[in-house]
Parts: structure tokens; C-alpha cells; sequence
């Protein structure tokens, strides 16, 4: 119905936080956020933008590319079309951030970041970290599969 008055949330921060604990996506329909595909930005960052972004790149760095800064598909291919944004401030620490749970992120990353010293040694870590997780479940899946078959091997990790 078109009488309906629009009432502006109060605490949009805190309801964005905790939608960012169940889905990375959401970040997309954050007022300041971009278009991942040409780079888009209708809107100039809200109020607790950063803060916003933060939890949701914290719980997964794929997170990274709706946030301004980040290259979209069309200035990967042509970096001719970069620019179009209201970059936010903090910007280099949630690259950061992302890396410790997304190192493939690391294609929308403006190269002028990358070649930053701390944020290449965030990248280093964060591959380092990723080749341990995929580890452990390589190791987990195997044990998985001996106790499915009834094979002897070590013990089931916890």
C-alpha cells in the first residue's frame, strides 16, 4: 500500500551486523555499496559504513568485492573504467581482513593496494592459512573415508 509512511531504521548498523553472520551477500543492498559487474554505486556510503563492511568481510572475505574500492568485472578487463566510486576510508585493512578467509578476492583488489608492504605479508599469511585449512580437511575427509570402510589409520580428528 502506497499510504504507508516509510519509518527510517534506528539501528541500521546493528541489524546489518547481524545479517552479515548469515549471508556475505547482503552487503550488495547496503546504501554505498557497489555493482559487482560495472562498478555502480547509486548511493555515497552510509553512516557505520565501515563498520558494516567490516563484519561482513570478516565473516567472509568474498565480502570485499561489493565494497567501494574494489575493482568490478568491467575495470578488471579495462582499468580505464575505474573511478566511479566514493572509496571508503579503511579500505587497505579490510583487504586485509579479507585475505585471513578469502585470498581469491585478491582479483578485485586495485593494484596500487596490492603492492602496499603490509598488505602483500596479509596475503602471504592468508595463503599460508588457507593451504593449512585445506589440509586439515584433506586429512579429516581421508579419516572419514578409512572409518567408513573399516580400515585401520589414525584417530578420527575432534
Amino acid at each position: 500500500r502506497n499510504d504507508l509512511p516509510i519509518i527510517p531504521l534506528q539501528n541500521y548498523v546493528v541489524v546489518a551486523k547481524v545479517a552479515a553472520k548469515t549471508a556475505h551477500g547482503a552487503i550488495r543492498y547496503v546504501k554505498g555499496s557497489i555493482s559487482i559487474f560495472d562498478g555502480n554505486q547509486f548511493y555515497a556510503p552510509i553512516d557505520g559504513y565501515y563498520e558494516i563492511a567490516e563484519a561482513f568481510v570478516r565473516k567472509d572475505g568474498h565480502a570485499l568485492r561489493w565494497v567501494p574500492g574494489s575493482l568490478d568485472s568491467d575495470s578488471r578487463r579495462d582499468k580505464s573504467t575505474m573511478g566511479k566510486q566514493w572509496p571508503i576510508d579503511g579500505y587497505k585493512e579490510l583487504v586485509k581482513l579479507a585475505f585471513e578467509t578469502d585470498t581469491a578476492v585478491k582479483l578485485f583488489v586495485p593494484d596500487a593496494i596490492m603492492e602496499l608492504e603490509d598488505v602483500q605479508k596479509a596475503y602471504k599469511e592468508g595463503m599460508d592459512n588457507e593451504e593449512e585449512r585445506r589440509a586439515t580437511r584433506r586429512e579429516a575427509r581421508y579419516a572419514r573415508a578409512r572409518a567408513a570402510a573399516g580400515t585401520p589409520g589414525p584417530p578420527l580428528p575432534m
